[in-house]
This record gives C-alpha cells, structure tokens and sequence, in this order.
C-alpha cells in the first residue's frame, strides 16, 4: 500500500470517528432534553403534553438512554420518577428487539453505589434481575441492610428461601441475623414466627419501632369536617402537658396513654371516648442523636394531620377506608435533640357500626422501613 493511499485510510478513520463522536453528542443532548422535560412535570398535569413527547424521543433512543433516565431519578419528586420508571421498561424492549445489548456492568455499578437514589437503584436491580438472574442473586446475596427497601426485601425474601437447607442451628444463627436486618412488618414477623418455633422469643413491636407512649387530648368538635380542615389553638403554640386545653364542653386535661396492643395501636374511643364528629390529638418526643430524615408511617381507620415540632408535614383527610400498618408516610427532618410529634386525628358523623372505630398507631423509620435512630422519650 502506497503512503498516499496509508494517508487517506487514515484520514477517512479519524473523519469517521469525528462523525460518530458528533453524533454520539447530538444523541446526548437530544437525551437530556427529554430527560429535562420529563423531570418539570408538577402537580394538576403541568407539563404533561411536554413530558408526553419526551418521553417517546427518550424511549426512542434505546439502550442509550437507561443510564441517563436512571441518573435522573429523584427520590424526592415522585411524578417524574413515575414517568421514568415506564420509561425504563420501553427503552429495555426497544434494546432487545434492536439487538442492543444491554448495559449490565453499569447497572451493576449503579446499583451497588449506595449513594445513587433508592428508586433508580431499584430500577436499575430489575433490568439485571429481568436479564442475568444469576448476577441478581449475587447482588442480593450482599444486599441484607440495603437502603432501598425494595431490594432489602428482595434480599430478605432470598435468604429465607434458603433456609430449609441449613441444620437447626445454623437456621437459628441465620434467622437472627435476619430479624435484625428485616425491615417491612409482614416478614419481620414471619421470621420472628420461625424463631419461635426454633424455640427463641423476640420482641417485634420494640423491633419495627411502634410508637406506644403518648399523652391523648379531645374531644373537639369537627362538624362538617371543619375540625379537621383548620387549624385548632393548639396546633398553634407549644404543647404544655401541664396546661388544659378549652374544649367545646370546658376544659380538657391531657391524658397519658401507653398502649399494650402488640402492634402499637391507640383505641381513641376507649381512651378519649365513644363519640362522633369530633378531633382528638396525639402527642410524643423522641430524641434524635444527629439531624437526619425519617419517616413516620402511619395506620389510620380516619383522617390524620401530623405537626413536627409545631409545623405542619402532612395530612390525609379520608374517613373509614381500612386500617394498615405504614398506610400513610409523613417524611420529616428531625433536628439534633428533642423533637415533638403531633397526630390530629379525626371523626367523621357516620354512625354505622363498621363507621365507629377510631384509632391510629405509627411507627418511625428510616426510609427503607427500619427502626429509626431515635429515642422515644414519651410526652412528658
């Protein structure tokens, strides 16, 4: 071969090579644009014709945009994860019927960097479990404590399956070190169940974190749901335990409660009293060694407001839907120190026996469903 003829394949290799690092930008650019449009989506549909068209240019670009839609998602806004989460599943399929092969090192990455977003990691955990079950159930195998509760659970699920395998003792060592590691309920207490045929007791309520000392006070008055909806003088200044409360028939005494329900539930109309269209509130403090962000998870049969340390953080306003534990999740911030925790709860007119029931519980959590770091100091 000539040196003109070296020199031209040479130029023609770098000119194309230029054209695909061209292109590879133009895709990028296009990618995050989607990815930006998806990601302005609000409440009440904002954004949504937007978000509708991104969505198909992401969708269009394959394997090329997984890492990218992952990268994107945001624990703290729900709506457009809620977006890209679909997002994921369609650009995986339009890869398959390409042939382009997935990313499977880099969602490996992705999804043992703790640091990534629990939800991205999550997504990103299934596209490996959906195509190398075998390196999912390595991943899992190291993902007991893991903060994203989804793949803790996943976890758990794996190493219990593997438990009619293992001699008695092994099975007693093994279940102890997943009742310490377990996080949801349902398999706190399935794995507490086999402990206690294994012969060990152990304390599920201490274990989940039920919030059981609290200083009750009401009835006020909620006729037309207007107790509820506003705001009543003692959501408005500090809390005194010592200090009644002016109710609608005189003045109310705050009253101690500590519940003996296994699973932290409070019986408002045993403790407060059996009556209707009315609010009572629930108060505690727990002391938090550092600031941190946690969850209250709440089961309530009525409508709830939760105030922490004074301010308002969330509020459910629906009346006799069922009870469950962690059926409502108020995030919050606590600070270093004492923090206070009130529950509004109200009742409705509705007089049908099923309609009578009146009670919550909750329970603090770290944001994979784990006992929260915190002292329960009880209301006084």
């Amino acid at each position: 071969m000539t040196w003109d003829r070296k020199k031209y394949l040479l130029g023609y290799a770098i000119a194309m090579i230029g054209l695909c690092d061209s292109g590879t930008q133009v895709i990028a650019q296009q990618t995050d644009a989607s990815i930006e449009a998806i990601r302005a989506v609000g409440p009440k549909g904002k954004g949504n014709p937007s978000a509708s068209s991104a969505w198909k240019d992401l969708v269009s670009k394959g394997a090329e945009g997984l890492i990218p839609a992952l990268e994107a998602m945001d624990d703290d806004s729900a709506l457009s994860s809620n977006w890209l989460r679909p997002a994921l599943d369609a650009m995986a399929e339009k890869a398959r019927q390409q042939s382009q092969p997935l990313p499977l090192a880099r969602f490996e990455a992705f999804v043992l960097d703790r640091k990534k977003g629990r939800a991205a990691r999550a997504c990103a955990f299934d596209l490996i479990q959906s195509n190398d079950q075998a390196l999912a159930d390595k991943i899992l195998d190291s993902s007991l404590d893991d903060p994203s509760g989804e793949i803790r659970r996943m976890a758990i699920a794996r190493a219990l399956g593997k438990m009619p395998t293992f001699s008695v003792e092994r099975q007693m060592k093994e279940m102890e070190l997943l009742f310490g590691k377990a996080a949801d309920i349902d398999q706190v207490e399935k794995i507490a169940k086999e402990l206690k045929a294994l012969g060990k007791e152990v304390n599920v309520r201490s274990k989940v974190g039920y919030i059981t000392n609290w200083s009750l006070v009401g009835p006020f008055d909620n006729g037309g749901n207007k107790g509820f909806l506003s705001q009543l003088p003692i959501e408005k200044q500090p809390i005194d335990l010592a200090k009644p409360v002016a109710g609608p028939k005189g003045e109310l005494a705050w009253k101690n409660c500590e519940t003996s329900d296994k699973a932290g539930v409070v019986d408002l109309n045993k403790e407060v009293g059996s009556e209707k269209s009315v609010v009572a509130y629930a108060f505690t403090r727990v002391n938090s060694p550092v600031e941190q962000r946690v969850q209250l998870r709440i089961g309530s049969i009525t409508s709830v407001r939760v105030l922490l340390n004074g301010s308002q953080v969330y509020e459910h306003d629906e009346y006799h839907h069922g009870m469950s534990p962690d059926q409502y999740i108020a995030e919050m911030n606590l600070k270093p120190g004492v923090n206070s925790i009130l529950i509004k709860i109200g009742q409705n007119e509705k007089a049908q026996s099923w309609e009578k029931n009146w009670q919550f519980q909750a329970r603090l959590t770290d944001f994979a469903g784990a006992r929260a770091n915190v002292e329960p100091m009880g209301p006084r």
